[in-house]
């Protein structure tokens, strides 16, 4: 809309903003799942469930989610470091997770996930 209904280029006046916004929206996405109840639909879909390292009940805080998010980020910003990171690890962690104190859990998917009350 801001456009005119025209793509926005690399190069537009515009650009800075629209790459900002994806990335924002991603962020907010990502961070909000993780810290509502620990993973996103295709988590959820594939039985995966983010959790602090010393806690496996509870969803991440949003400090942690959005650490987690921003560690992640620079490690694809590094051709994939902390992606590569996982193969070498001793524990088979990515490197964001290792930063931000998080693990990957299996569960059973087709049992109801706990919700965090309150």
């Amino acid at each position: 809309m801001a456009h005119g209904g025209q793509a926005i280029a690399p190069g537009d006046a515009l650009y800075p903003w629209y790459v900002a916004c994806l990335w924002g929206c991603t962020g907010a996405f990502f961070i909000f799942f993780w810290s509502r109840a620990g993973e996103t639909l295709g988590m959820r879909a594939w039985g995966l469930r983010v959790v602090a390292t010393d806690d496996d009940d509870t969803p991440l805080s949003l400090g942690r989610a959005s650490w987690r998010f921003l560690a992640m980020v620079a490690g694809l910003g590094l051709g994939g470091l902390g992606i590569w990171w996982g193969l070498w690890d001793s524990r088979g962690a990515m490197l964001h997770d290792r930063l931000a104190g998080t693990r990957v859990m299996r569960f059973d998917r087709h049992r109801r996930p706990r919700r965090r009350s309150g």
